[in-house]
């Protein structure tokens, strides 16, 4: 199966340094994995591409599509939290990432996005309520 590792600069997630900038855009990487990957990838491919491109909408699309071709794989999940991610989503995407883990407990960058969104979401619950206070 192929691995999908999701790079972000320093300053992606945390907002660009002053209003005009825009932060890096993510890159999505393939990488050959297990030799039982599945045919077929046109769909997961072209949301990959889309996501690259942060064409959201379209990647939605084709992500709903490769989760009810593939609905055993947790391949189009983490991509869904990575767009949800993306869509300033943190709630939305923690929930994808947890449903990719459920179907495979080992995919280390669900892992890793799903630790550092809970972290990010847990400061700012914490912040609301200090200011409310």
């Amino acid at each position: 199966m192929k691995r999908l590792i999701f790079e972000q600069e320093a300053n992606v997630g945390q907002g660009a340094t002053n209003e005009h900038e825009r932060p890096a855009a993510p890159v999505v990487h393939e990488f050959e994995g297990r030799p039982d990957a599945p045919r077929g990838r046109d769909t997961l491919s072209s949301a990959k591409r889309a996501l690259n491109h942060r064409l959201f909408f379209r990647a939605e699309t084709l992500l709903r599509e490769a989760i009810k071709e593939r609905p055993g794989q947790a391949e189009p999940w983490y991509l869904r939290g990575v767009l949800r991610e993306l869509q300033g989503k943190p709630r939305a995407a923690c929930e994808a990432y947890r449903t990719a883990l459920r179907i495979e407990p080992g995919n280390a960058p669900a892992k890793q996005h799903l630790a550092n969104i809970e972290d990010a979401v847990e400061r700012v619950d914490s912040r609301r309520a200090v200011e409310q206070n």
